[in-house]
């Protein structure tokens, strides 16, 4: 037998031997392979944690002070259905509202009871009042635009009459 047929078979019996050795164990196998967790839907990766979820309010401010705002949520996206009839408690870190009570910044200690508001949160289902919204903004009284935007944009559209 010459030897190159010798390699190509010893390489051939390898190969075919490779799938055989890295084949997972089933559970009828000897015992060998991996075990079911106690817990369902848990194989101690991380699965099963309750993920965040981005929920759209809308509602009324019932109070509203430095500390955060109190909500009477009317409407809700899909994650947020269950807290629709509800009063629920926000921190805020970014608000858009008029400077209404003209301490020149705008928190909210703007909002005042009874201003339509839409607010952004990322809420898991384990999470507990307040929670922290990403975004509130103030419908009832918006932040006004900046004032110079406004003229240059007037002043670019008004038409330029030549003199007679």
């Amino acid at each position: 037998m010459k030897p190159h047929r010798i390699i190509a078979a010893a390489a051939t019996l390898a190969l075919a031997a490779t799938p055989v050795a890295f084949a997972k164990q089933g559970e009828d196998h000897s015992g060998k392979g991996k075990e079911k967790s106690a817990l369902k839907g848990q194989n101690g990766k991380g699965h099963g944690k309750a993920k965040a979820k981005m929920v759209t309010l809308k509602g009324t401010v019932v109070s509203a002070d430095a500390a955060g705002v109190v909500v009477m949520v009317t409407k809700a996206n899909k994650h947020g259905r269950s807290l629709v009839g509800t009063e629920v408690a926000f921190t805020a870190t970014k608000v858009n509202v008029a400077d209404t009570n003209l301490d020149l910044a705008f928190t909210t200690d703007d909002l005042v009871d009874g201003d339509k508001v839409v607010v952004q949160a990322r809420i898991a289902k384990d999470a507990t009042a307040p929670y922290a919204a990403r975004h509130i903004v103030d419908q009832t009284n918006p932040k006004p635009e900046d004032e110079e935007a406004e003229e240059a944009e007037e002043a670019e559209a008004a038409p330029v009459v030549p003199a007679a």
